[in-house]
């Protein structure tokens, strides 16, 4: 059955909610509105207050223990829509604080990695630097008109 139809079953919401934790931390640092788009998130899943066991889960996440393939294989995605789904609760904890970076983009495609998405099923929720040029080694000069002032 797909993920997103029936009762979410409590290892699949563990994961969810690791993988939603892990987008929180995916910057470096949590920020409170990034903590409480997860907590809203699962709240919606559940259509119900946190359960103590995964409001805890929740407070003692540690970031740097954390492991995505562990957590994507107990949710065994196989559909299309699942993993789009999964990815863009990933995308909306990482877009809470308004600030979208490099680190959280990797991090969103690690998730598609460990879920088995091609790279096509979510690079329009990444941000990539396309190219720097290297060709100017200074900034360019200040308008002329500036200079006469």
């Amino acid at each position: 059955m797909p993920i997103r139809q029936g009762p979410i079953q409590q290892s699949h919401l563990e994961s969810i909610a690791d993988l939603l934790m892990g987008a929180a931390h995916a910057d470096g640092t949590l920020e409170g509105v990034e903590a409480e788009a997860v907590r809203r998130i699962l709240r919606e899943l559940l259509e119900a207050e946190l359960p103590a066991d995964l409001e805890s889960r929740l407070e003692t996440f540690d970031a740097s223990a954390f492991d995505i393939q562990g957590a994507a294989d107990k949710l065994d995605i196989s559909e299309p829509e699942d993993r789009r789904w999964l990815l863009n609760l990933v995308s909306t904890v990482v877009e809470a604080d308004e600030s979208h970076d490099l680190e959280e983009s990797a991090y969103i495609k690690r998730v598609g990695a460990a879920i088995g998405a091609s790279s096509s099923e979510y690079e329009d929720l990444t941000v990539e630097i396309i190219s720097i040029s290297g060709k100017r080694k200074q900034p360019p000069p200040l308008p002329k008109k500036a200079l006469a002032k």
